[in-house]
Formats: structure tokens, sequence, C-alpha cells
């Protein structure tokens, strides 16, 4: 009998003992891209032209900053964000060296032909299309 009550406790052990967590398995870490608003990633080459018919080219680059290069100007750089919302997103650049600081532009949604606008604070217009660089 003692035996059986000692076989007993031992399996009571064994049954309230906790089985080893198998270890967690390793998981990709997943980066997010940020997206413009025609749903192509952020960094890359924007071609814009004002209401006078004036061209420029907006680069953006993945780290945060941009070029614009404008006809008859010097290239400009400085950094930017972007702040995605339903109605298109708020797009901010501040150029490097330059006292007015950062300015933002509404930017809405695109049109069927993919186009977008890009508005200022004096709403100015833009028209913008992705560019191939």
């Amino acid at each position: 009998m003692k035996r059986w009550i000692a076989l007993a406790s031992v399996a009571a052990l064994a049954a309230c003992s906790e089985a080893e967590a198998p270890a967690p398995e390793p998981t990709e870490e997943v980066v997010e891209v940020p997206m413009a608003v025609d749903g192509g990633p952020l960094a890359g080459s924007y071609a814009t032209t004002d209401s006078n018919g004036g061209k420029a080219v907006w680069t953006l680059a993945e780290d945060g900053t941009f070029t614009l290069a404008a006809d008859g100007a010097d290239p400009v750089t400085g950094t930017y964000s972007n702040t995605p919302g339903d109605d298109g997103a708020t797009f901010c650049a501040d150029p490097e060296g330059d006292d007015a600081g950062e300015t933002c532009f509404a930017i809405s949604n695109p049109a069927e032909d993919g186009t977008w606008t890009a508005t200022d604070p004096d709403g100015n217009v833009l028209t913008v299309s992705r560019s191939e660089g």
C-alpha cells in the first residue's frame, strides 16, 4: 500500500509540473514603407506644374530628405514629412537654410488620370504626377 501511495504521489507531482514551453519562433521584422496618395511608395520622384506652367521635380528619399529642381533655379534640399488622411495627405517641406521654415501642402486624392494636386497655404495649386526621375 505504501508503494501505491508513493507511486500516486509521484504521478500527482508529475501532473502538476508544467511542461517546458517551446522556444518562441523567430519573427520577421515588418518594415512599413510610407505610401503616397497614389498607392506607390512615398520615396521617389514627382513632376509638378504650377498654374503658370512652371515645372519642377521633387525627389523624395526614404530618409526624409528631398531635392527640388525647378526650371531656372538652383536645386533646393531639405527635409519632409507626410501625414496620410482620409481626403489625401498633408505634405510638409522644410528647405535647408530657409528662414521661412516649413511649408505644408494639402494633397488631394488622385484623379482618374493618376495626377493629384498640392495646395500651399497661399492657395497656389500644383498638379503632381509620379516622374521617372
